[in-house]
């Protein structure tokens, strides 16, 4: 669409030049007209004279714009591919440091659940053989333990 668009501007810009090209040459027409005093056989070889004149002008013109308006979207088409690459290759190194880091956050999430199912485990067993979590020992728990009640109230 952006295309058709610059296409479209080029093509308005080029046929406004070639009318302010014919107003130029109908202009010194006139002007030599009426400096000569020529008559019509006269003024219609000038007239192809000047058109002859104005159409090389009007298609060297054209030719020139158009070689430059092919480089200009050339260099355009390039630098947006190279644009477009470097996007490309800035999603995908995003990507790969997301799933990196998913990965990551997977591997820590599964040892904290088997960290955690571990605890819950040890201590089903020891509250199942009574035993303290402080000291290692069965037969009391740890709201039981001496040694908790040497680490309380030491002086």
């Amino acid at each position: 669409m952006a295309n058709t668009r610059n296409q479209s501007e080029t093509s308005a810009s080029r046929s406004q030049e070639a009318r302010t090209i014919v107003k130029e040459a109908v202009r010194i027409d006139m002007r030599l007209k009426i400096m000569l005093e020529v008559d019509k056989v006269e003024l219609r070889q000038v007239l192809e004279w000047a058109l002859d004149g104005l159409q090389d002008y009007i298609f060297e013109k054209f030719l020139v714009g158009y070689k430059q308006w092919d480089e200009i979207f050339e260099e355009i088409k390039k630098r947006s591919k190279c644009e477009e690459e470097a996007e490309k290759e800035h999603i995908e190194r995003e990507e790969m440091v997301e799933q990196v880091v998913n990965e990551i956050l997977k591997e820590f999430r599964e040892k904290q659940n088997e960290e955690k199912y571990r605890l819950y485990r040890e201590r089903r067993l020891a509250r199942q053989q009574e035993k303290c979590f402080i000291c290692g020992t069965t037969g009391h728990l740890v709201r039981n333990c001496d040694l908790r009640k040497k680490k309380i109230f030491k002086p």
